[in-house]
């Protein structure tokens, strides 16, 4: 699963929006070689954090990238809603997030309430970019776990804990399941980690959805309903992944 390496730009229409992987191998190379220049690292921290840590900071930039292309698709689903002669590509958005998100058949739902739930679901991507620069800037919000009883996780957070801005209280990474990984995989990840934190606190904090007494990762994310889905740190992931790749495979790739 997930394993197309295709990135889109978050910017243009959609005659534009779909990049191929090798227009991106420079921009990746760029991030993989040496010490990241958008990191404003100290001293301290380039000579004491392990190697594997590093890669995971150096794929910010591809994080940010993957965000940026949900909000592409937020935005435009939102122009599906709102307008009475919407586009084509619009439609391909709204599409996308009734997919993932269950918009246009959640029973009851109004195009009010769908304006709402996507206005809702961008302001997250959006505390995600604040996060990034934040990261970017020097603030070490990605840490290494040490907690052995969170041995069996990918990373872990505390739900909208964001709103604290303490770096010591981010997103911690499990180094056997990181080390390994593709860097798909941490993008991946860190996005639904992220999903976590910038999200809201409360009753509405964005955690995991269950099926049958399991996570809804994976692709039991794409069968929730509206209302779990909202919840469902998974979904936004979802969202993210399928955004960067090309507008027609939106509906069939997983």
């Amino acid at each position: 699963m997930r394993s197309d390496s295709d990135l889109i730009s978050a910017s243009g229409d959609f005659g534009t929006l779909w990049q191929r992987s090798d227009q991106i191998s420079s921009i990746h190379q760029d991030e993989h070689g040496g010490d990241s220049k958008f990191l404003k690292y100290n001293q301290e921290i380039r000579v004491f954090m392990p190697e594997w840590m590093k890669r995971v900071y150096r794929l910010i930039p591809l994080v940010d990238q993957w965000r940026m292309c949900a909000v592409f698709v937020l935005n435009n689903a939102e122009k599906y809603v709102s307008s009475t002669s919407p586009l084509p590509e619009h439609k391909m958005a709204m599409d996308l997030m009734e997919r993932i998100f269950k918009l246009s058949s959640n029973p009851g739902q109004t195009n009010e309430q769908s304006l709402k739930d996507i206005k809702h679901i961008r302001n997250i991507f959006n505390e995600m970019r604040v996060l990034i620069a934040e990261i970017k800037g020097g603030k070490q919000y990605l840490q290494v776990s040490t907690d052995a009883s969170m041995a069996h996780a990918n990373a872990f957070t505390h739900p909208g804990h964001w709103t604290k801005k303490d770096p010591n209280d981010g997103v911690w990474y499990v180094q056997a399941k990181i080390q390994p990984a593709s860097d798909e995989f941490i993008i991946d990840a860190t996005i639904h980690e992220f999903a976590h934190f910038c999200g809201p606190k409360g009753v509405n904090e964005v955690g995991h959805a269950m099926v049958a007494g399991n996570p809804a990762y994976g692709t039991l994310a794409l069968g929730l309903s509206k209302t779990d889905a909202m919840v469902n740190a998974s979904s936004y992931a979802w969202l993210a992944y399928l955004a960067r790749k090309s507008p027609k495979d939106w509906l069939t790739a997983t």
